[in-house]
């Protein structure tokens, strides 16, 4: 992954997490990770492994690749 797919990451788990009204507790719950850890991974998105993203875009309503894709690719995606 480049840089700007972990900037996609970030604002897209942050823009599902409004539209759900879904707080980074229950995300890092999800994800079963500690709150260090949680928070470090937001911090920096280059450190998610394919199994927490998964359980984050489980809880999110969406997919690991729309998790990680365009912001904009994943609002279209969502409204149709």
């Amino acid at each position: 992954m480049n840089n700007r797919q972990y900037t996609n990451i970030r604002m897209n788990i942050a823009a599902l997490q409004a539209r759900y009204g879904l707080t980074d507790t229950e995300l890092r719950i999800a994800s079963r990770l500690s709150d260090s850890a949680f928070r470090a991974r937001k911090k920096d998105p280059g450190r998610w492994r394919v199994e927490e993203l998964s359980l984050i875009a489980a809880k999110l309503h969406t997919t690991i690749t729309r998790l990680v894709g365009s912001p904009t690719e994943l609002m279209k995606g969502e409204c149709a």
